[in-house]
């Protein structure tokens, strides 16, 4: 089925009076978008489908003449298509809180409907792109500034020319065009290393709020605060199998096996020989986390997977009873301590519709027993959560992409079955399909004037953008630039060891985000540097205000070989697993791992300065401290094979930019670092504890005393210069009553981490105090100089509740006669 798509012209243009200014002018977000509308019908947006893809061929060697499409190219607008509901069988919500019990919520049975999907032929538009003198190039340069892509060649072109006391130019530019130390990237201002015993093997993560840092590691999840401390509702790593343990039975219960295996535990998710119970969870990680700081939530996304059975088995067969499900954790609150809601859903197209034991497809369905699924991704958009991950079989054949789109007010709000729609290997123009890693994208925030969730896959030569609209049900419309074919250069050598580090997933997205309507991602991509395919960085920026109709390549930069400022002039280093995200002013950080036979493995990370045409050279995240055995062997064999990297923009600030990524221990292993770039560091005081004597009986009078003690505690990653307590009572029995003010209490500054500890403090009940029930509360609070704090909402303890009596009779004098006093 065909769909009409309107000329971008008419549909933005249309808008064009209603946000002129009464002085005449338009406002600035207006003129980008309907520029970016008419470069989109210029670059042949209306042109008819003409059906033509170019051959996928070797790539000549670089030069000027062939170099991609620089900043300013155009994406080609491919297609569009409508997804009819495509429903799952969802099972949730189920409620966990810090003691990661599940407990089962009432829960609506599935619903099963059938459904479909409409295609369109793709549009194919042509590109714009930049140009640049081949002859402002000195010869022996060309092939490594092409290399290093179109922002490169640009950045060189703001070079001063050599003459005059400038010295001739370098062609050890893999890196930046900058070569001085007073160039570096800026330093962290926040570091911390943490335990490598606890924290699992792989696949590092890191999400961020406005004061927790959430660090995972495949299937075990940290929650701590800023200064590198863990929160007391979760003291310390604990594994997604308990965390996701609610759920698990469920999903057990709906596998659909083979009455074979039916009953055989090893073929559960979650069951051992004496019944259900998370200690015999078999593959359940593989996880992502997400700060969605749209709506101030925290996302979990892991799989779980029956694979015991299936490795295990002796049976030819026992492939075809492969299950994979997404475990999906919603937290109710900015705060993870206050509890996630769970779900569980297929991880592929109506996985386990049939439980035959050959490989024919079942009937009725798109699931072919023997699918399973891998590399789950989240991202975010204000109207839905997307899910991918690719699906194969055992037997061979394509790597499938799989989308599911989820409600993500539902999700919030605990709705049983949350409203959503799946897709597979959906069309991406010219005879493509989306297929392999698909990696859904996190939007920072809404984006205007058309709000809508992003998915990015490579092809060969192609980044395709998929964007979701916030119809319902959504559509998807695929546009494409082109880049540089991607290479493969095997593992890369480390130092001290024949086995080798696997950093080569060429051009496929491992991190990717939107802030400013500027869509920043990053991926592997190879480059012939010294003749030998090296792996090597890729960082992609676009502008996406014009989409669905169109978008605008910004830039395009591939980074690696070594470091100028660091490395031997000889050394040829495999850099890989980027991390990216970009704050409020448009500064850029990327972390990624490095290894040589020169080198330990280790992380680094590089920044571009929104003002400057070029990354900066790179700056030490944690050096490596020996090389990592994996097995033993003779000659070069073996793979350590990292998967995702982590960063997370702050969204306290939007400025400071979080990192985490591995290094080599001199255990052999790897542990984990984390810091931050960009920015300052800040504050964030805490009192975790009140009390309050006497504490029997619990009453006073006014002008009695009270004694109070408390704890004042750092969570912040800055220090806290003159924090004061300042105490209170909190009348109970009048709603709105004014809190009365007892004292305030100096407090030495104190080191991010650091807790005080204050005792004995007297203060008196003031005369004019109203008989009723109060609480003690104590404020932390900062006096002077211009200090913030990560949250104010979380500076308040209070106490056990007390009671204040009417003021005793006034005594007269003693009555020697009576006795008595008069």
């Amino acid at each position: 089925m065909l769909i009409n798509i309107q000329s971008p012209c008419r549909q933005v243009g249309s808008k064009m009076a209603a946000v002129k200014r009464k002085d005449g002018a338009m406002d600035k977000t207006w003129r980008r978008i309907i520029a970016c509308a008419i470069l989109s019908v210029t670059a042949g947006f209306c042109q008819q489908p003409s059906g033509v893809k170019t051959q996928n061929l070797p790539p000549p060697p670089p030069t000027l003449g062939n170099k991609p499409p620089g900043p300013g190219a155009q994406a080609r607008v491919l297609g569009r298509l409508k997804a009819e509901p495509r429903p799952l069988k969802m099972l949730g919500p189920f409620r966990v809180g810090p003691s990661r019990e599940g407990a089962r919520l009432n829960v609506a049975p599935p619903v099963r409907q059938d459904g479909g999907n409409e295609w369109v032929r793709p549009q194919d538009v042509r590109t714009r792109t930049a140009t640049a003198s081949k002859s402002s190039v000195p010869p022996g340069l060309q092939e490594r500034l092409v290399m290093g892509g179109p922002s490169l060649i640009e950045a060189f072109s703001h070079l001063p020319k050599p003459g005059n006391g400038i010295k001739p130019f370098s062609n050890d530019l893999g890196e930046s065009v900058y070569l001085t130390e007073a160039m570096r990237s800026p330093a962290l201002t926040t570091l911390w290393q943490l335990d490598p015993s606890p924290m699992g093997c792989c696949d590092p993560q890191i999400a961020v709020s406005r004061t927790v840092v959430a660090v995972l590691r495949w299937g075990q999840l940290s929650f701590f605060d800023k200064s590198g401390t863990f929160l007391p509702a979760f003291p310390g790593p604990f594994a997604l199998a308990n965390f996701f343990w609610g759920v698990l039975p469920d999903v057990d219960a709906s596998l659909n096996l083979n009455p074979a295996v039916a009953n055989n535990p090893l073929f559960k998710m979650c069951e051992g020989p004496q019944g259900p119970s998370p200690s015999q969870c078999g593959d359940v990680g593989d996880a992502r986390i997400v700060f969605d700081a749209i709506h101030s939530r925290w996302l979990v996304l892991a799989t779980a997977k029956n694979d015991n059975g299936v490795k295990l088995s002796s049976e030819p067969w026992a492939y075809t009873q492969r299950r994979t499900k997404f475990l999906l954790a919603v937290s109710t609150d900015e705060d993870p301590s206050k509890g996630f809601l769970l779900y569980a859903f297929n991880a592929t197209p109506d996985d386990g519709a049939c439980n035959s034991t050959d490989s024919s497809p079942c009937p009725n369905s798109s699931f072919i027993p023997g699918y399973a699924g891998d590399y789950p991704s989240i991202g975010v958009s204000d109207k839905y959560y997307l899910i991918t991950d690719h699906f194969n079989s055992p037997k061979g054949g394509l790597d499938h992409a799989y989308l599911v789109v989820i409600n993500a007010q539902d999700a919030m709000n605990g709705n049983n079955s949350p409203h959503h729609h799946w897709f597979y290997d959906w069309d991406t123009g010219g005879g493509s399909n989306a297929s392999e890693v698909t990696m859904p994208v996190v939007n920072q925030e809404k984006l205007f004037p058309n709000d809508m969730g992003m998915v990015l896959n490579t092809h060969d030569d192609e980044l395709v953008i998929t964007t979701v609209s916030n119809d319902d049900p959504p559509v998807l419309n695929s546009l494409v630039f082109e880049m540089q074919s991607p290479l493969h250069s095997g593992g890369w050598a480390q130092k001290g060891s024949d086995e080798q580090i696997d950093l080569d997933t060429p051009d496929q997205p491992v991190t990717a985000n939107m802030l400013n309507h500027t869509l920043v991602l990053a991926f592997n991509h190879n480059q012939p540097w010294v003749g030998t395919y090296v792996p090597s960085v890729d960082v992609f920026t676009a502008d996406v205000t014009g989409l669905p109709f169109g978008a605008t390549q910004v830039k395009n930069r591939t980074f690696g070989w070594h470091s100028p400022l660091d490395d031997p002039a000889n050394d040829v280093v495999g850099y890989g697993m980027p991390g990216i995200a970009m704050n409020k002013d448009g500064d850029i950080a990327v972390v990624y791992n490095r290894t040589s036979p020169m080198l330990y493995y280790e992380a680094r990370y590089s920044t571009w300065m929104h003002n400057e045409p070029d990354l900066r050279p790179s700056r030490i995240l944690r050096k490596g401290d020996g090389p990592i055995p994996m097995g033993g062997c003779s000659g070069p064999c073996g793979y350590l094979k990292p998967e995702t990297a982590g960063v997370a923009l702050d969204p306290f600030d939007r400025t400071g930019i979080w990192m985490g990524h591995f290094y080599a221990n001199a255990g052999g292993g790897t542990s984990m670092v984390v810091g931050k770039v960009f920015g300052k560091a800040y504050p964030d005081l805490t009192v975790p504890q009140v009390d309050f004597s006497p504490k029997s009986p619990k009453f006073l009078h006014p002008g009695d005393t009270v004694t109070v003690s408390y704890t004042m505690y750092n969570g912040g990653d800055g220090p806290a210069g003159n924090p004061r307590g300042e105490v209170r009572l909190v009348p109970l029995s009048t709603n709105g009553a004014p809190r009365i003010f007892l004292g305030e209490d100096t407090v030495k500054d104190l080191a991010p981490g650091e807790t005080v500890q204050r005792s004995s403090l007297t203060f008196p009940i003031p005369g004019n105090v109203a008989v009723g029930r109060y609480a003690i509360e104590v404020e932390a609070r900062i006096r002077g100089g211009d200090m913030t704090e990560y949250s104010t909402e979380n500076n308040t303890g209070s106490a056990q509740i007390l009671e204040v009596l009417p003021p005793e009779p006034k005594r007269k004098g003693w009555s020697p006669k009576k006795g008595a006093f008069k």
